[in-house]
């Protein structure tokens, strides 16, 4: 008998919570898929009534917020992932949010106190209503001892386990998926975790939010229009961040704009310049750009709030991103077409003829228009949603930067709906430009590449050597792969499987009529010889019918 695992019994009952919320909802078929290796799963059913009346989507985004942050986390990795979910997924997906209620202030001050933050000696004020509350953690306002107002965000106690059990749960299904069903393997749901969970311990450790501050910091530090709350590393942990606290008017709340005179080109321009020294520039981004971490300073300044989530896109993958503009705005079919294989993962045939086509199509839209007139966000919405079409899997780093330039565009046409991110975005997109084929930079991937070769030149002679003496020893294999070779070998079988069924039937028959040419010849009146074998070959026959039926190939 099989022995289970004592961590498994300890996740036992998180699997009945999860089994219960979604049969309740819907997707008691996921239970039926994993059955035969949760047989338990089939035996649990929810009690109370099914919703049914909802639509899936909407349906999948009341079984994240009910399965807690985890789940919530997840939904909101996914609705980043237009390459993976159709467009009615994203949506509702995109709506996601923690409905938690807020940890009582003694939690709090224990979790302080635990490490080794007395609130006594550290604060002289502290707020004991939270100003925001999340599944992680929750963001009160203090006061130094010196006076300093800082804000102070806390995890929640127990969170780190939770996470861990969920982790777990949602692994072994996606693992199953993958071992069981073509698209779960295709789109390797097992990376798609392994992201998640590595955004989550990064979300659960505050120490690395205040490394991202600080990188965000240093590369805004010469940008007085846009304002980093610093972080007081002293007082910070791995389970509490105590930061600068920059008052400002949330960048959605248009009558408090209005009210205090506030320049809103201004604030546009300083918006859109903070967005696209993040794409452009940087390579360093905030993931997570929703109105509650936007605010707007006095001075008409920009400031940013919570960093738990980040993105990074290397310099390669800025360059493919730029190929794609720059063929976009040159309607360039043959070069969108190519930046785009560049740019997705393509582990599956592509039909070339049939992308060209579709990127054809996508360019006759945009072609002639001004560029004033263009929505940048849902030109490249459209390009992900060519890239589902043919299943062409987007870099999980480059979708939740278009995800972030959508947000931020929402943001900018709701201050200014006459505003063009196009018309904005053209001075970095030509300083972008100028610095990848600058005689610097292109003088640095030529020196790469010759060092490059020098190197396959160095191994040239000993590659060669090892391959020949391979070649002498016989050790030498030769793997051919051609995608229709399969069905080919198949089909061969069944015309095979058929002629020698034929083959067979047609000697029984022959051999009956020679049989009863030759039935009075005293050799075969003596001996039953001939009875014999046709009874034998009948049964052969017989066998080599039942196994080609068997087999299916026929």
């Amino acid at each position: 008998m099989k022995t289970i695992p004592l961590s498994y019994l300890k996740r036992l009952p998180r699997y009945r919570e999860v089994a219960n919320v979604l049969v309740k909802n819907g997707f008691g078929f996921v239970l039926s898929s994993v059955g035969s290796r949760h047989p338990w799963l089939l035996l649990y059913r929810h009690r109370q009534g099914l919703n049914l009346t909802d639509s899936l989507p909407k349906r999948l985004r009341q079984c994240c917020e009910e399965l807690g942050p985890t789940f919530v986390k997840l939904g909101q990795l996914l609705s980043t992932r237009a390459d993976l979910l159709s467009r009615e997924y994203i949506d509702e997906l995109e709506k996601l949010q923690d409905n938690v209620p807020p940890i009582p202030i003694e939690t709090v001050t224990a979790v302080l106190a635990r490490d080794g933050l007395d609130c006594r000696a550290v604060f002289s004020a502290f707020e004991p209503l939270p100003i925001a509350a999340g599944s992680i953690g929750q963001v009160h306002k203090a006061a130094l001892i010196d006076g300093t107002q800082v804000i102070v965000k806390v995890k929640r106690p127990g969170i780190d386990r939770q996470v861990a059990i969920d982790l777990a749960i949602i692994m072994d299904l996606a693992s199953y998926a993958e071992k069981h069903h073509r698209w779960a393997k295709h789109y390797r749901i097992s990376e798609l975790i392994e992201e998640l969970a590595t955004a989550l311990c990064n979300e659960l450790d505050f120490r690395k939010e205040a490394q991202n501050v600080q990188r965000f910091k240093q590369n805004f530090a010469s940008n007085p229009h846009v304002i980093i709350p610093g972080v007081f590393w002293q007082y910070s942990t791995e389970n509490v961040l105590v930061m600068e606290y920059v008052p400002g008017i949330k960048i959605s709340d248009i009558t408090a704009i209005q009210a205090g005179n506030y320049d809103v080109g201004r604030i546009v321009n300083h918006l859109a310049d903070c967005l696209f020294q993040q794409i452009y520039l940087d390579g360093l981004f905030h993931a997570d750009p929703h109105p509650g971490n936007i605010a707007i300073a006095e001075d008409e300044a920009i400031i940013l709030y919570d960093f738990g989530q980040v993105g990074f896109v290397d310099q390669q993958t800025r360059d493919k991103y730029i190929d794609l503009v720059i063929g976009m705005m040159r309607y360039d079919t043959a070069g969108v077409t190519r930046a785009l294989l560049n740019i997705t993962i393509d582990d599956h045939p592509v039909c070339l003829n049939d992308l060209r086509r579709d990127v054809a199509r996508l360019a006759q839209k945009y072609y002639g228009v001004p560029f004033s007139s263009i929505n940048l966000g849902e030109a490249f919405r459209e390009i992900v949603d060519l890239a589902y079409k043919h299943k062409l899997r987007m870099p999980p780093e480059l979708t939740l930067m278009v995800k972030m330039l959508l947000t931020m565009e929402s943001l900018l046409m709701m201050l200014d709906p006459d505003i063009s991110l196009v018309d904005i975005a053209q001075p970095y997109g030509k300083r972008a430009l100028r610095e990848r084929y600058a005689f610097k930079r292109l003088g640095l991937e030529v020196r790469t590449a010759l060092l490059e070769y020098v190197d396959i030149a160095r191994e040239l002679p000993r590659n060669v050597n090892n391959l020949a003496q391979r070649l002498e020893e016989g050790e030498l294999k030769l793997k051919m792969e051609y995608s229709n070779l399969n069905n080919m070998l198949a089909r061969i079988d069944v015309i095979s499987n058929r002629i020698c069924l034929a083959i067979v039937m047609s000697s029984i028959l022959i051999g009956c009529s020679l049989l009863v040419n030759q039935s009075e010849t005293y050799f075969l009146s003596h001996f039953p010889l001939v009875e014999v074998g046709f009874v034998l070959a009948v049964l052969i026959g017989l066998y080599l019918a039942y196994s080609i039926i068997r087999s299916g190939r026929y």
